[in-house]
């Protein structure tokens, strides 16, 4: 059985897993139209998530992210920002 998890802010795909039925509903019940606006949906959410998945790539490159912080942690907070900041600045317009 899937369990399917609804937060307020975040917006999933609306289809099935490899070999699973779709939890909430049944695609083949739709209309074309549905189909298709479903599909158009889908592919604006994958675009988003795609590039937010290449900022946190970004980030990584850093490793303070992807490696364990081994510094006095008075500085974290400061290097975090810091590191934000390029990020963002490199990437302004980009989502």
């Amino acid at each position: 059985m899937v369990a399917e998890v609804k937060y307020a802010y975040a917006e999933v795909h609306k289809k099935r897993g490899c070999h699973r039925k779709l939890a909430c509903e049944d695609i083949s019940k739709l209309s074309e139209a549905e189909k298709a606006a479903r599909k158009a949906r889908n592919n604006e959410i994958s675009s988003i998530r795609i590039k937010i998945e290449h900022i946190i790539g970004q980030v990584k490159n850093f490793k303070i992210v992807a490696e364990k912080y081994r510094n006095k942690l008075k500085r974290l907070l400061l290097r975090f920002n810091l590191i934000g900041g390029i990020v963002n600045y490199e990437n302004k317009g980009v989502i």
